[in-house]
């Protein structure tokens, strides 16, 4: 090794190995990846393997005579983080948190990981690092702020009140320009929190909407986050509903069931706001995905409840779908046929058939509104099996609900 190279900077060798690597230098670059198998364990950070990149060490030294550098220069064969216990105490959070204001780069990563190891086994303990957690995530570069979001992740499954707290600042990682797994782990993190209080994301709604539009990858973990606030919290969700019509309209994008669950948590409130949907949602009952009908469905039935005209063009098709494989599909066709029935018998009349059949379903929801249907098309033909459903069926309602029809029926 030249002089020249002797006098240089570790950090400007290691830049320089990103352009050509030597055998003589005696370090690897590693990369961060969350998926892929590492090809030599260097440490599990957060959920963050560091993956080795071609070879730059000396075919004859040992581990110990090298060291690995992830792309921003953090070694990673340093013997404090290799030293570190798999448990720590406790106790250790405190020390950590003065480590971490005070410290230099290189103990600011090894507190980070003292902290994940922690919040594994005594998750409560970390509550006091929290703020610092919030200040560091503001202000540090990527791979620090990938352990925090890893320290965050792990807590917010155990506790997500613990993270409430950071929510505004993860509010900063919900953009495109955000790498990919920072961002990923974020809207995790969001979703755990918003199953908990639906309410502390609920500002945040606007930012998935960007994402959304946007048609990263993150369609479907955006989309339970929209799903858990519109439950609680509709009215957060109601000003991007043109955004979710648009997705679900459009069959190059994924998740489309996700997005239908979403509009169908807002139109159970907001009826009105999702009647553009219809024909999108009828056109779904005839796809292949199971899911995607039962869900497309479903929809139609909230609507059905408030807009029966806005659905009636749709009974023909949901009459096919009594007959569907899928029982899900099977059950919210009842709902719509029960609810389009009561305003408008007339359309729904060739359903009669195959509405007794279904008085025969497993799902005794599907059975009721079968019983509802029935009556309200004032179905002589279907006394019989209502009398039996309403004497010997298993579930009350289902017995009220058949009774109903058979006085309907007799008071025609």
């Amino acid at each position: 090794m030249s002089d020249d190279e002797e006098s240089r900077s570790t950090l400007d060798r290691v830049r320089d190995t990103k352009r050509e690597a030597s055998p003589d230098i005696g370090y690897q670059l590693a990369e961060w990846d969350m998926l892929k198998p590492p090809t030599e364990r260097v440490g599990k950070t957060s959920q963050w393997w560091l993956t080795l990149s071609d070879v730059s060490v000396p075919p004859e030294s040992e581990f110990t005579d090298w060291s690995v550098f992830d792309q921003y220069t953090n070694d990673y064969v340093d013997p404090r983080f290799l030293d570190l216990p798999e448990e720590p105490e406790p106790e250790s959070i405190s020390e950590a948190i003065t480590a971490i204001e005070n410290g230099d780069e290189k103990d600011i990563r090894i507190e980070l990981v003292r902290i994940r190891r922690v919040s594994e086994q005594h998750p409560d303990a970390c509550e006091p690092a929290i703020s610092t957690l919030i200040d560091r995530l503001s202000s540090g570069d990527i791979a620090v702020q990938a352990e925090i979001i890893g320290i965050l992740h792990e807590l917010s499954g155990e506790d997500p009140e613990l993270v409430r707290p950071t929510v505004e600042t993860l509010g900063s990682f919900l953009a495109v320009e955000t790498h990919d797994r920072l961002r990923k782990g974020t809207i995790a993190i969001l979703s755990r929190v918003a199953e908990e209080d639906p309410s502390v994301v609920s500002d945040l709604v606007p930012k998935l909407e960007v994402l959304l539009k946007e048609t990263t990858d993150d369609a479907g973990s955006i989309q339970q986050v929209l799903t858990r606030v519109a439950t609680g919290y509709p009215e957060a969700v109601l000003p991007i509903v043109p955004t979710l019509v648009e997705h679900v309209s459009d069959p190059s994008h994924t998740h489309r069931v996700g997005t239908l669950s979403v509009l169908g948590q807002v139109s159970k409130a907001y009826p009105n706001v999702a009647t553009d949907v219809v024909p999108t949602a009828h056109e779904l009952l005839s796809v292949e995905k199971d899911r995607l009908r039962a869900n497309a469905a479903a929809l139609l039935a909230d609507l059905a409840g408030e807009y029966p005209e806005e659905v009636q063009s749709t009974v023909p098709d949901v009459i096919e779908l009594l007959s569907d494989e899928d029982d899900h599909a099977r059950y919210n066709a009842t709902s719509i046929l029960a609810r389009v029935a009561e305003h408008d018998p007339e359309p729904v009349r060739p359903a009669i058939e195959a509405l007794i059949d279904a008085l025969n379903e497993d799902r005794p929801a599907a059975r009721e509104n079968a019983c509802w249907a029935l009556g309200h098309l004032e179905a002589t033909r279907a006394q019989e099996a209502l009398a039996t459903r309403a004497e010997a069926d298993p579930n009350e309602r289902v017995r009220q609900a058949a009774s109903w029809a058979l006085d309907k029926i007799g008071s025609s």
